[in-house]
């Protein structure tokens, strides 16, 4: 990880920071415990008080509000923990391995599937809709056997410059879907990649024109790219181009830097 890639990443932290702070304002004293046996999982609500007393009462499931509530703050109070440790660490490059192993506020939000149910309405995590996303997603099975490129996840891509676009893309956990079907008005088309901004959710096609030097693979990419424009995708809003000619070939640090502006986007 470079400078500019822990600037950024800071960047991000901080922006999360914020968003968790507004909301988990005005959030009840108590603490929430849960419980689970085979019946199900049980909800208490806990506190200390000024004497050092501590005070615990069950919550029924139909107090469906107030365990919202307390999950909501008890997964802030972990995600902001998170978020500090990932800060210091940050300044200290060699403590990123001390973030494995820790109960997480992922692990509230997914292994506990009430809880899940219960936050998602408020916290919408794009994360946790990205994978979703990703899972449901519609590839090509358009000449299969074209695919003899293997990006560093093990993701089959056609050439090498889309491996590498496939790999940085992994590198960064930015969530995308590999020639995904996608259903325009007019007909449909299947772009190269289909991202899912980490931060906002918004979908942004990105289009590697590797053969430009050859003129029917050009006229087709241009009746494309007229496609996309009459659905109202356009270059330098929810669409990136990279091109390559035989002479001209795309380069892995113009791939980081294409991928970079998505980030900071």
């Amino acid at each position: 990880m470079n400078q500019s890639e822990i600037k950024s990443r800071q960047r991000m932290l901080l922006a999360e920071r914020k968003s968790i702070a507004k909301l988990s304002a005005n959030a009840p004293k108590e603490n929430l415990q849960i419980n689970r046996n085979k019946f199900g999982y049980y909800f208490y609500s806990r506190y200390v008080d000024e004497e050092g007393k501590e005070h615990r009462k069950y919550i029924h499931r139909k107090e469906e509000e107030l365990i919202t509530r307390l999950a909501l703050k008890r997964y802030c109070n972990l995600r902001d923990k998170e978020i500090q440790l990932e800060l210091d660490a940050l300044e200290s490059y060699e403590k990123v391995g001390q973030f494995h192993g820790r109960y997480s506020a992922e692990d509230l939000l997914y292994r506990t599937p009430v809880i899940s149910e219960l936050l998602q309405p408020i916290l919408k995590p794009v994360a946790y809709r990205a994978k979703q996303w990703v899972e449901e997603g519609n590839p090509s099975t358009y000449r299969e056997e074209e695919k003899r490129h293997s990006s560093k996840g093990g993701l089959k891509v056609r050439s090498k410059a889309e491996a590498m676009i496939a790999s940085c893309l992994e590198e960064r956990d930015i969530p995308f879907r590999f020639e995904d079907r996608l259903r325009l008005q007019g007909g449909s088309a299947i772009p190269d990649f289909t991202i899912m901004h980490p931060a906002t959710g918004k979908k942004i096609y990105w289009e590697h024109l590797g053969m430009m030097d050859d003129m029917a693979y050009y006229e087709s990419a241009i009746e494309k790219l007229a496609m996309y424009q009459a659905n109202g995708i356009y270059l330098g809003n929810n669409l990136i181009l990279t091109v390559e000619t035989l002479q001209q070939p795309l380069t892995y640090k113009t791939i980081q830097g294409m991928v970079e502006s998505i980030i900071e986007a």
